[in-house]
């Protein structure tokens, strides 16, 4: 349970990190009203090559993968991200909240450090959906 409302932290402040991003500018917003289950290609870009960040990420959330010890450093709007992604692997090894099993990504350029990949969610109430996002995690000594 405790998890979930970690979860549930970090989700609002990246919505109202989006948000702030999105109301602070005359540019289109940066949350996409899609339910894409993926990232966009680099045609549906609305910000440009560079992703956005949460600007938080909430300490001590850890995750292992073969082996190796990876801590969340950050999570980036999946739809504003046009780089390659390659699927390595899975995990069940991790103290966030999620069902079944993570798929774990590398991404093209950045061989130290391993993604996550959370898909929109539906929210249903009046500050909209949670977009779909990228986790990045690095290795921890």
């Amino acid at each position: 349970m405790r998890q979930r409302w970690l979860i549930v932290f970090l989700a609002a402040i990246a919505s109202l990190a989006l948000l702030a991003a999105a109301c602070g500018s005359d540019s289109t917003p940066a949350v996409s009203d899609s339910d894409d289950s993926g990232p966009a290609a680099a045609d549906d870009l609305t910000g440009g090559d560079e992703a956005t960040s949460s600007g938080f990420v909430a300490p001590n959330v850890f995750m292992t993968f073969e082996g190796q010890r990876y801590q969340l450093r950050d999570v980036l709007q999946a739809n504003l991200i046009a780089d390659d992604f390659t699927e390595i692997g899975a995990t069940s090894e991790a103290n966030i909240d999620f069902d079944g099993e993570l798929t774990v990504y590398r991404r093209q350029g950045d061989d130290a450090a391993v993604y996550t990949y959370s898909p929109a969610v539906d929210t249903g109430g009046e500050e909209g959906d949670l977009p779909a996002l990228w986790n990045r995690w690095e290795p921890v000594n």
